[in-house]
């Protein structure tokens, strides 16, 4: 998706703002209000300004006199006065339209996270996280200003122009016309150039996301990155990557900036009528010197809001680019702009009769098949049958690339699967998200942890300063064997582990993960390779544990390790995507297969390793 970018909408069509709009009426109402005074007291400060310079020349002609006198001083009373409300009138909008973006951009942000946490797991590894945070802070923010810049500009801009417009004709029609007939065609120039800005501003969009794509990845990676010795490569391509979004940004701001002359000249070329035509009605005696300074202060303001409207318009193309870009994101659907922003749907009313939360934890499968990607693609299982009573321990192994990572994401409900595959006597994908949250919990090989404490991490909640740890966490921390180290952090459950669990070992971090998946005591239980990164012995203390704790449900485990497959109620291994053994321990054992060759070679590793450090033991104490 960051690659390839979605063709460009229409534009910022009042259709595809107006679910956000209305969310901020009252803001919107406030703001244009202000904007309604602001702009209805601008052109009275010219005109004030004007009648004060003549009550001065009045004065200076024919004397200083009590009248003179409080003309002029009205006249500079009502020019304070005029000009102290236009200045609250123009804060006050630009107040509410602030207020406004910025709740819109706090709306779209909330939209865009609630979309992308809906997406199917696919979608989620098909996109880069940098490239998704690169949307919902940049390409967000540069809507929400384009927004607020436009908004503001329709009184700063349009309804300024329109006033000093009308009054222009009041004052002299023939000329003003004459004169603004460069307006209308700097407009028509700056819609003209959309395409370009449009162009270049995506691009600018795109080598952004890839700058961010590139610097979320190498910090993720950092000590991988530093145990193969790729910290000058990533450097150089860091480069590269950021000399891409600057030429970009340099592109746009060239075209930018070069196009603002032009519109300057071309809006502000009219004046050169106003002071020759002007300078004449002056000379001749049809206009004082206060008439011809307010009608020239009006226009200067009238023509130089002309470039402030090429501007805005160059700022809605660029805007629009970002929009693409989130659009597609936000709507699922690249280019399309849809009548109204997604909102929360109202709950639903509970079915009748209500179905239990929670199912029992007996798990069939027939025929399962499972892909990683598309369709037509070699499945990762084929056709795989499976019977687990509730209450068993499922114990599943096999060599890389069996299908054991696929069977635990079929099991997850997660995924689409083709087949049958029944948890409690219902169909996992017919299972509604409730349900499914109540019955299935996952361990999988990522141990991923979130940079919080250990209790978040455990039980997405904080765990209050001075507060004991809750049954259930002490519970899932003490059968997960974390209990045990808790003693080694000076926080306990408050310890940060860092981003990715970066301040805990392996093993703990695997051990906090695990904790997680028995934390809701659900009735099925997948763990996918839950003791690769801790030593034997505790091994077995957590599995007696997971045992224990665990009676009544559905413990399904992968591994590679086969020392917790004595106590498994039901062994399988998996070859090439399919059941190759089934059984129980001992009657695999006897059948003398792999499962046999396997679990010997692996006693027969760990006796000697004993043995090993029985001996080392018996030398050190010797000496």
């Amino acid at each position: 998706m960051s690659a390839n970018q979605p063709p460009a909408p229409s534009g910022f069509s009042p259709r595809t703002f107006a679910g956000y709009v209305r969310r901020q009426k009252y803001w919107v109402i406030y703001g244009s209000l202000t904007g309604v005074v602001m702009n209805t007291t601008v052109v009275l400060p010219p005109i004030l300004l004007g009648r004060a310079i003549d009550a001065a020349m009045a004065l200076e002609r024919e004397g200083v006199t009590p009248a003179g006198l409080r003309r002029l001083y009205l006249a500079a009373l009502w020019y304070v006065g005029v000009t102290v409300v236009y200045a609250i009138g123009r804060l006050g909008k630009r107040y509410g339209f602030r207020v406004m973006a910025n709740n819109f951009n706090i709306d779209l942000r909330s939209d865009l996270l609630r979309t992308t946490l809906g997406w199917k797991p696919a979608r989620h590894e098909r996109e880069r996280i940098g490239d998704l945070l690169s949307r919902c802070i940049g390409d967000i923010q540069v809507v929400s200003d384009t927004l607020m810049t436009t908004v503001t500009e329709v009184f700063d801009t349009g309804l300024m122009m329109l006033s000093n417009f009308v009054a222009l004709l009041i004052y002299l029609p023939g000329l003003t016309l004459l004169a603004a007939i460069p307006v209308p065609l700097t407009i028509i120039f700056a819609q003209a150039t959309g395409g370009a800005i449009f162009a270049r501003s995506t691009k600018t969009r795109v080598t952004a996301s890839r700058v961010n794509s590139h610097l979320q990845e190498t910090t993720v990676g950092v000590r991988l990155l530093r145990l193969f010795g790729r910290e000058a490569a990533e450097r150089r391509r860091l480069e590269r990557l950021c000399g891409d979004q600057m030429t970009a940004n340099l592109d746009l701001t060239v075209l930018q900036g070069g196009l603002m002359p032009a519109y300057s000249a071309l809006a502000t070329s009219g004046v050169i009528l106003v002071i020759g035509l002007g300078g004449l009605r002056v000379t001749h005696g049809l206009w004082t010197v206060g008439h011809f300074t307010t009608y020239l202060m009006m226009f200067l303001a009238f023509s130089g809001r002309t470039l402030m409207a090429a501007r805005v318009l160059n700022h809605v193309h660029a805007g629009r680019a970002a929009w693409t870009r989130v659009a597609a994101f936000l709507y699922d659907r690249p280019g399309t702009q849809p009548a109204q922003p997604p909102v929360p749907a109202a709950p639903a009313a509970p079915a009748a009769p209500p179905v239990p939360a929670a199912l029992p934890g007996h798990i069939a499968a027939r025929d399962l098949t499972f892909r990683f990607g598309a369709d037509g693609q070699r499945p990762a299982l084929d056709r795989v049958s499976l019977d687990a009573p509730a209450g068993s321990l499922v114990a599943i192994t096999g060599p890389v690339g069996s299908g054991k990572t696929a069977l635990a994401l079929a099991l997850t409900g997660l995924y689409n699967y083709e087949g049958s595959l029944t948890v409690g006597g219902r169909e996992l994908r017919a299972l509604s998200r409730e349900e499914r949250l109540a019955t299935i919990s996952l361990l999988d090989q990522d141990s991923f942890l979130f940079s919080a404490t250990i209790a978040e991490n455990v039980s997405f909640e904080p765990l209050a300063a001075g507060a004991e740890p809750a049954p259930a966490l002490a519970r899932a921390a003490t059968t997960a064997a974390l209990a045990d180290d808790l003693p080694l952090f000076a926080d306990g459950y408050r310890t940060m582990v860092g981003e990715l669990g970066v301040r805990v070992s392996g093993g703990q971090r695997q051990r906090i993960a695990l904790a997680r998946s028995l934390y809701p005591r659900t009735p099925v239980v997948v763990l996918d390779d839950p003791f690769s990164a801790v030593d034997v012995a505790t091994e077995r203390r957590m599995l007696n544990r997971l045992r224990a704790d665990l009676a009544g449900s559905t413990v399904v485990l992968f591994s590679h390790r086969l020392g917790a497959f004595p106590e498994a109620d039901l062994i399988l291994l998996l070859r090439d995507g399919q059941v190759a053994e089934a059984g129980r321990h001992e009657e695999l054992l006897a059948a003398g297969g792999t499962y046999a060759r396997i679990f010997k070679a692996q006693q027969w590793l760990e006796d000697n390793a004993m043995k090993d450090g029985a001996n080392r033991a018996r030398g050190e104490a010797s000496r």
